[in-house]
């Protein structure tokens, strides 16, 4: 067992935190201030995430969206990976206890500027405090 200090209090830290601890590491985290003080807390939109891997047209249509409007700026391949990993990281938030807006039995996705179909999974208009409150 090694010991880890992981520096900050956002989904990141924690992300990486829970994962370390998962694996048997012993874990510390640093954060500024307090550790709800952090940008995820306060962020208040979703998450965009193509939740069935098996959705081809879906997930390229994402990739689509995200580097349209990056304007030049997004690597390709970063986008692919974070696009066809996203619905395994949804089911980890999930298995953490976030709980996303549904409507009857199925999550309630929204349309957000940049996106041409539904697909922001949100909290009402607090996401990233219920991420990190869970």
């Amino acid at each position: 067992m090694s010991k880890v200090i992981v520096i900050g209090s956002g989904i990141a830290g924690l992300f990486s935190a829970i994962k370390l601890a998962e694996h048997d590491h012993e874990v510390q985290i640093l954060t500024k201030q307090q550790p709800e003080d952090s940008s995820t807390n306060w962020a208040q939109g979703g998450i965009a995430a193509i939740l069935d891997k098996t959705n081809r047209d879906g997930i390229e249509a994402h990739i689509h969206d995200t580097i349209t409007c990056g304007n030049g700026m997004c690597d390709e391949n970063i986008v692919r990976l974070v696009v066809e990993e996203a619905g395994d990281r949804i089911r980890d938030l999930l298995s953490y206890g976030v709980s996303f807006q549904k409507e009857d039995d199925d999550f309630a996705l929204a349309k957000e500027g940049g996106h041409s179909q539904s697909r922001i999974l949100h909290a009402k208009d607090a996401t990233g405090k219920e991420i990190e409150t869970a």
